[in-house]
């Protein structure tokens, strides 16, 4: 429920004051006598005559169908704007704060979540745990005496949006979030590494895939390389891709519920390891590329090796000017190159907007105003002007995604430790959990976040997971002992 909105420049739109004056003589009607008050009539002095008293009473009636009028208008407005913002992929159900923490898992890693279940790392196994309650659905064991299955990572793999949706920048904080709901589960393994002809080589690559809901394997891919990437295209069919140990690129594309191989490509052109250890891969309207030196481009349909596309000049190619995750069609239709600074960019003509200094991640376009996530702050913008509508300071060091159910968005911020009053005490810092009403930026509720917060997503149906130092926390509207 909104809080009080003294805030506001003015009054709710209807609203108007209304100053009631009463004259203590009645000029006199032709005709008509003026009558003179006696003594007994001085205690109703203060009562309006007959016809000024009429008179107030129509004014007062029509004032209140005027604000009947307006909060009837304004309430279906809001109604109105609430059913757009959860109608968009990637909103969360209505989330009711403050938040406490409702379960844990000691010791583990958050890789991702799908529609119902966070999929966590530990030493010993892949667990799928039930984000309401903590409780594991299923899990996958390190196998005994198998050669790198201690070393096993598991993802999910995000379903692609419908096809009317545009491409957005994926700046939630992990893989298979808010965005879309994750079906299948990658599991990949490498072997340890092995010197083959004077080359560092793996010796094998396993792609394993998993049906999200149960846990069960369906059918993989086992090559020998380093994998470079694994992607969900739709229904049943995945495309994953394999830097082999002659450096080449080998693509394969298959129906994992069948089997059914649909192509496998081996490139000619070889492509370079990994900058910094991360491969700059993607799918994207159809074509999967590898950000080498030298772009290596590909056909997912047919698995044809495409011709490159490169620019020019370094430095004549511009980044993809792409809408916020999350945007409710209020406002111009802006997308936003974000790199050393943010350009904001009228789609529907090209022309550049506004500008802001310093680099930024999109979060949210919603009520005509554009949210960005900088280093130290999240920061509200007209979307057509730029202008600033608010600032809030935000966690610099936590991860995060846009975060919004149409009444708040929740931000992680500097909190207070209970100790910080105590004479030379050091406190740790913490962190909350606010919920920030996205018009005006004004705090709505807050929550303390487990020590150790480096991390924060959600599921489309609203329920928080944050992922801690200490291992995995889910929150909830209920004060509870967690699971362990």
């Amino acid at each position: 429920m909104r809080g009080l909105t003294a805030q506001r420049p003015s009054g709710a739109p209807g609203q108007v004051e209304v100053e009631l004056v009463e004259d203590d003589v009645v000029p006199p009607s032709p005709g008509r006598p003026v009558r003179t008050r006696a003594p007994h009539d001085a205690p109703s002095r203060h009562r309006a005559p007959t016809h000024v008293g009429r008179r107030a009473v129509a004014v007062l009636g029509l004032v209140a169908v005027a604000v009947t009028v307006a909060t009837v208008s304004e309430t279906r407005a809001d109604a109105e704007q609430l059913a757009a913002v959860a109608a968009l992929p990637g909103s969360l159900e209505p989330v009711e704060g403050p938040l406490v923490p409702s379960w844990s898992v000691p010791g583990s890693m958050l890789m991702g979540l799908t529609a119902d279940l966070a999929l966590l790392q530990t030493s010993e196994a892949t667990l799928a745990v039930d984000v309401a309650t903590g409780a594991t659905v299923w899990d996958r064991r390190v196998e005994d005496g198998v050669v790198g299955a201690d070393d096993e990572l598991c993802v999910p793999l995000r379903a692609p949006g419908p096809a009317e949706l545009a491409p957005a920048v994926r700046s939630g904080p992990l893989p298979g979030g808010p965005a879309g709901d994750a079906a299948l589960i990658a599991c990949l393994r490498e072997s340890p590494v092995v010197r083959e002809a004077g080359r560092i080589v793996t010796q094998q690559a396993r792609v394993a895939v998993l049906a999200a809901d149960d846990g069960t394997e369906l059918h993989g891919w086992t090559t020998r390389g380093l994998v470079v990437l694994v992607e969900h295209l739709g229904g049943d069919d995945v495309v994953a891709a394999v830097r082999t140990p002659g450096e080449n690129l080998e693509v394969a594309r298959w129906d994992v519920r069948t089997g059914e191989r649909r192509w496998h490509t081996v490139t000619e052109q070889e492509v370079d390891g990994p900058v910094h250890g991360v491969w700059h891969a993607s799918v994207d309207d159809g074509t999967l590329t590898v950000d080498d030196p030298r772009p290596l481009r590909l056909d997912v349909d047919t698995g044809q090796v495409l011709g490159r596309r490169i620019a020019a000049s370094a430095f004549a190619e511009q980044p993809l000017a792409v809408r916020p995750p999350l945007h409710d069609g209020t406002g111009p239709a802006v997308g936003l190159r974000a790199a050393a600074e943010v350009v904001a960019v009228d789609t529907a003509t090209g022309e550049d907007l506004w500008r802001r200094t310093g680099p930024a991640t999109p979060l949210v376009q919603v009520g005509g105003l554009v949210v960005l996530r900088e280093e130290e702050a999240t920061v509200a913008l007209a979307a057509g002007t730029g202008e600033v509508v608010w600032t809030v300071p935000t966690a610099a060091h936590v991860r995060f995604g846009p975060l919004l159910d149409g009444r708040v968005l929740l931000l992680p911020v500097a909190g207070r430790s209970a100790l910080s009053d105590l004479p030379g005490a050091r406190p740790r810092p913490v962190l909350d959990l606010i919920a920030v009403d996205p018009a005006d930026g004004i705090e709505r509720w807050r929550s303390a976040l487990p020590t150790g917060t480096f991390t924060i997503t959600a599921t489309p149906g609203g329920h928080v997971v944050v992922g801690t130092t200490g291992g995995v926390v889910g929150l909830g509207h209920r004060s509870a002992s967690p699971n362990g």
